[in-house]
């Protein structure tokens, strides 16, 4: 007889009685179809998940470049309006108050 001691307590193999349920093939057809539908269903919903995502990263920086755009626009045309009363550096101070120049 072939003992194991682990952590102080005797294993006797040759003794342990396993019990496996008997399962009908047809259960483990249904679960396997179910199991095969979900997969299915839940790598259909990643897809249209990881599209959207993209969609929302292309919006996101369409946004960001419009962001940047728009203070060099800002700041182009309130150099031209200001230009004629205020030299180039009190203009940038003006623009960036807390910017040191």
């Amino acid at each position: 007889m072939f003992k194991t001691n682990i952590t102080g307590v005797n294993l006797t193999l040759l003794n342990l009685k396993i019990k496996m349920p008997i399962v009908d093939i047809n259960s483990i057809l249904i679960i396997h179809r179910r199991l095969k539908n979900d997969y299915e269903k839940l790598k259909s919903t990643n897809n249209v998940l990881v599209q959207e995502n993209l969609k929302l990263e292309t919006t996101v920086r369409r946004q960001q470049d419009w962001k940047v755009n728009e203070k060099m626009r800002f700041e182009g045309q309130f150099n031209v309006i200001l230009s004629d009363y205020f030299s180039p550096t009190q203009i940038k101070m003006i623009l960036n108050p807390k910017k040191r120049v």
